[in-house]
């Protein structure tokens, strides 16, 4: 019986790289300003180690319009963070529901916890979907840039 790569080689440097093909990296790319249709590849909620909890969607982009704005067949993902204060959970929940409104074909006030949930399950009945979305660039006060997003029914 032969070991998988990551076994056969703990303690050998020859063949150190072997298994590599088989191991897909996609690109991780930032959203930068521009209208963009992109394809839904995954939404899920995590927890992050320092950043607390979050709901992120990744995305193909299928076609963007701006300088600068990412490329047709590149992927990104976005994030919405939790945070620990009222004001921050609202926003996040009323941002998430903008976002999930738009890939449902609702109004935002129409998406309820159960359909939150579901779009973030391992069941991913989103993935497919598609969506719009207008990325806008705002400068933060500790000299950043946000990337504010609007999002659209495809």
């Amino acid at each position: 019986m032969s070991l998988p790569p990551y076994e056969r080689n703990k303690n050998a440097m020859n063949g150190m790289y072997d298994g590599a093909d088989e191991v897909e990296t996609p690109s991780q790319n930032y959203f930068t300003e521009g209208k963009y249709l992109l394809e839904i590849e995954e939404i899920k909620d995590i927890e992050h180690d320092t950043k607390g909890k979050m709901h992120v969607a990744e995305f193909k982009v299928v076609e963007s319009e701006g300088d600068g704005a990412l490329r047709p067949g590149q992927t990104a993902a976005y994030f919405w963070k939790q945070g620990a204060s009222k004001k921050d959970f609202e926003r996040f929940i009323k941002d998430v529901k903008r976002f999930s409104g738009a890939v449902l074909g609702r109004e935002p006030d129409e998406v309820k916890k159960v359909d939150l949930e579901k779009l973030a399950s391992e069941a991913q009945p989103a993935k497919g979907e598609r969506v719009r979305a207008k990325m806008v660039e705002k400068d933060t006060k500790s000299g950043g840039v946000f990337t504010k997003a609007y999002w659209m029914t495809a």
